[in-house]
């Protein structure tokens, strides 16, 4: 009779006629499954239980107030009340065109079996089961019309109008998709970037394209959960790729550098080798998304995965392109946070996004601040836009000021308060905008770092020191930067690269650099001169928000200030010894 059961609805059945026997009991009664099903915390049973604070105790103390005698008959240990609800499941799974019985359908059949042991111990303990079973048939859609079309759960159809932002077409990702899917063989796209970038707002501009075709995004999460048995990951898996395959539907798996590993434990195979077979299959299309990061880690490593995706590497969006992009979705926002936006404020979030937000990419942090601003004025009840997007941004790069009056000089003096981009300025270089940090042997680092801490509000741990004194071999340029590819430690990153990723306004202080070797001297004069970089596996790294702090880098004096120049009015050169008073009376 256990044959269509599911591997955790025969374990609830068990566990019920072990407690029974264990109590010394002859028959398993339906207070015993209720038990069982209680105690499998992922049951379905325990969540809508636990959601009206009953817990274990209650039931079991119900239990103990009731004369409960069954009479043992047709040699089973099973009462008859226990027996008809496990057919009545089974009769419910056959009507809800499932292929197995489900810890849901035994529940729903308690509940539904009013002169049992099991429903007499909720209606005491003040269960609405009429209210319980409208739940779980919203839950499970076990009477929908639509079932057949989506008998697993964690299969989610993607239609065009579940999408509460309008799609805003940029550059030709869409139509490229749709190239691929078209094609006879290697039609599964995969689609890489950096998080922020739209990879999950293009995926909706394909489902607008193609909305006479079904496509389903693929749950890695729910697909894995609860699948404790050798072969069970795998007969859902299958089931659910065999139902996509007679439906001609169309893949989406979010995150999809997940499937390498996942589900795997001894003799069994991980998600990506069972669908490798199927990605070679013209039937089935596949679209995968993930980050270039990931990508690296767990894909490329995998040559006959990788081989069997198309790439197609989404670029962060410009400003322009972010701009149009807000002003299309800005209503969507207006109507949530009862507030407008002005043209003039969509452009201030985008380039102030821009100036000091680099290590993250456009049209996620735009949006980012859009909706907080917008929330933060509904809440408050604050008019004054330009002053909370100021306000914003410096919550999200960790600066915390100390009083309005420093928010507002941030209107007027932007670049003084958030720095900008410091670096050692040659006296010929006549750079206006960068701020010139030069330190006598034998200054105290600490107290400049004190005046930093304090003025800018920067954490402690943003601050790296990295002491050149053994870089004396060109190879230490691996411990900044990383190693090349296809040599130990490529993946990881270098000190200072992972350092400024991790910290985007970091304070990095080059200790001895007058020790280090000529070439590596050369490189960190050569960093400090760009803007931004790109790393060995492609991840943008932005020096916009980074202050560098070099120890001895030449003979001249060495001045602490904005560099004084004919084109900078403000301009304002301290002594080193100055610097702990002054720094602080600027702002």
């Amino acid at each position: 009779m256990l044959e269509m059961f599911s591997v955790q609805a025969v374990n609830i059945i068990e566990d019920a006629k072990n407690n029974a026997l264990k109590q010394g009991e002859e028959v398993v009664g339906s207070e015993h499954l209720l038990v069982a099903m209680y105690n499998m915390k992922d049951s379905i049973c325990h969540f809508l239980l636990s959601e009206l604070n009953i817990k274990i105790d209650n039931i079991l103390q119900e239990i103990s107030k009731m004369k409960i005698i069954h009479k043992k008959e047709n040699n089973t240990i099973f009462s008859k009340k226990f027996e008809q609800i496990i057919k009545n499941a089974k009769d419910l799974a056959i009507l809800c065109k499932s292929d197995y019985v489900y810890d849901e359908h035994i529940f729903y059949s308690l509940l539904e079996l009013k002169d049992s042991v099991a429903y007499e111990i909720l209606e005491n303990l003040r269960i609405d089961t009429e209210e319980m079973l409208d739940d779980i048939e919203e839950i499970f859609s076990f009477f929908e019309k639509d079932q057949e079309e989506r008998p697993f759960p964690f299969l989610k159809q993607l239609k065009p109008d579940n999408f509460h932002h309008p799609y805003i077409k940029r550059k030709d990702y869409v139509e490229q998709i749709i190239y691929i899917l078209k094609k006879k063989q290697k039609n599964n796209p995969l689609l890489i970037g950096n998080a922020g970038v739209g990879k999950s707002a293009i995926i909706e501009g394909v489902c607008k394209e193609l909305k006479n075709e079904l496509i389903y995004e693929l749950d890695l999460g729910s697909i894995v959960a609860g699948t404790k048995y050798r072969g069970e990951l795998e007969e859902k898996l299958l089931k659910a790729m065999d139902f996509i395959e007679s439906k001609k539907a169309i893949v989406f798996i979010d995150e999809v550098h997940n499937i390498v590993g996942a589900g795997s434990n001894d003799g069994s195979l991980d998600i990506s080798n069972i669908l490798k077979p199927y990605l070679t299959n013209s039937n089935i299309k596949l679209i995968g998304a993930t980050t270039i990061d990931e990508y690296h880690k767990h894909i490329y490593k995998d040559k006959a995965l990788s081989r069997r995706f198309q790439n197609i590497y989404i670029d962060e969006a410009t400003k322009e392109e972010t701009l149009k992009i807000l002003t299309k979705i800005k209503k969507v926002y207006e109507n949530f946070h009862n507030i407008k936006y002005s043209y003039r404020i969509l452009n201030k979030i985008v380039n102030k996004c821009d100036l000091y937000m680099p290590n993250r990419a456009f049209p996620d942090k735009a949006i980012d601040v859009l909706d907080e601003v917008g929330a933060i004025s509904n809440y408050k009840n604050i008019d004054n836009l330009d002053y909370l997007i100021d306000f914003v941004i410096c919550n999200i790069i960790n600066i915390r000021p100390k009083s309005k009056s420093i928010i507002k000089k941030m209107k007027l003096n932007y670049r003084e308060l958030i720095p900008f981009y410091i670096r050692f300025v040659e006296k010929k270089e006549k750079t206006s905008n960068l701020l010139s940090i030069g330190i006598k042997e034998n200054f105290d680092i600490n107290e400049l770092l004190e005046d930093f801490y304090k003025v800018f509000s920067i954490k402690s741990e943003s601050f790296l020191e990295l002491d050149l004194e053994n870089y004396t071999d060109i190879t230490s340029l691996n411990n900044l930067t990383g190693s090349s590819k296809g040599y130990v430690g490529y993946e990881s990153g270098g000190i200072l690269y992972e350092h400024i990723l991790k910290y985007p306004l970091s304070i990095v202080y080059f200790k001895n650099i007058k020790n280090a070797h000529p070439q590596v001297t050369s490189f960190i004069s050569k960093l400090l001169k760009k803007e931004n970089v790109i790393d060995n596996i492609g991840r943008k790294i932005s020096f916009s928000n980074t202050i560098f702090i070099l120890d001895k880098l030449t003979t001249k004096k060495e001045n602490i200030g904005f560099e004084k120049t004919n084109t900078s009015k403000n301009s304002i050169i301290y002594d080193i010894e100055l610097c702990t008073k002054d720094l602080m009376n600027k702002f």
